[in-house]
């Protein structure tokens, strides 16, 4: 029965990793990022971890107005918010949705809380983004593979955004692509585009307004993996 249960959670679900909790002290929400303000009534105040017998993804988040959630995600780390006309803004949770799969499969989920997806593995329906990472070859010791995560004003609007950068080694050169995400009033808006594509956020140009201290960059993980291609 035990066997069984862990085989339907990783068929539904992406990996364990040592990161977990609330945003870093380090890593301080820049200006214009919602929420995680004190007396906020949707400030996040803790997340309480599943029962260590317990192989389903059943961590709680809790907010300062009482109410929670579960995110279905393996080892929660609560992003930050995006401001919302809503109830309830829009929270990013990093996390995986698989027991048992390499730590890489690790992304950035996007939705409202209060209509998250009930079961695991539904969390695909909402934005995602790879975790911030830099994976390397456990052979070559070669990076493999990166991505980089970025929140605030970000992309030259006064509206947050949360944006992603990836690359993936290929045989004679690298392939990247960026995503970004922004909220609408009532909903989200997501846009993904090649890196280079005309009126797609640049990196170097997100990296400027880090520098100014309008966005931030999510620290990263490091991995090694399979070599790829």
């Amino acid at each position: 029965m035990k066997a069984a249960r862990i085989l339907f959670a990783c068929a539904v679900l992406m990996s364990a990793s040592p990161f977990t909790g609330i945003a870093k002290p380090s890593d301080p929400a820049p200006a214009g990022y919602a929420a995680q303000r004190a007396g906020d009534p949707w400030r996040v105040t803790s997340i309480t971890p599943p029962a260590k017998s317990d192989e389903l993804p059943t961590a709680v988040i809790h907010f300062a107005n009482g109410r929670s959630f579960r995110p279905r995600l393996y080892d929660p780390a609560v992003i930050g918010q995006l401001p919302s006309t809503r109830s309830a803004p829009f929270l990013a949770v990093g996390g995986s949705d698989c027991i048992e799969c390499d730590m890489t499969a690790r992304s950035i989920y996007v939705g409202d809380p209060t209509k998250w997806p009930l079961w695991p593995g539904m969390t695909k329906s909402l934005w995602f983004a790879p975790y911030p990472s830099r994976n390397y070859s456990q052979t070559t010791r070669k990076l493999m593979s990166w991505s980089r995560l970025f929140v605030g004003r970000c992309i030259g609007s006064d509206q947050p955004a949360l944006v992603s950068f990836a690359a993936v080694r290929e045989t004679k050169s690298w392939r990247g692509t960026v995503d970004w995400i922004q909220s609408e009033g009532d909903h989200l808006s997501a846009h993904s585009a090649s890196t280079g594509t005309p009126d797609a956020p640049s990196l170097a140009a997100v990296l400027g307004t880090v520098k100014s201290g309008s966005c931030r960059e999510v620290s990263a993980q490091v991995t090694d993996e399979g070599d790829i291609g």
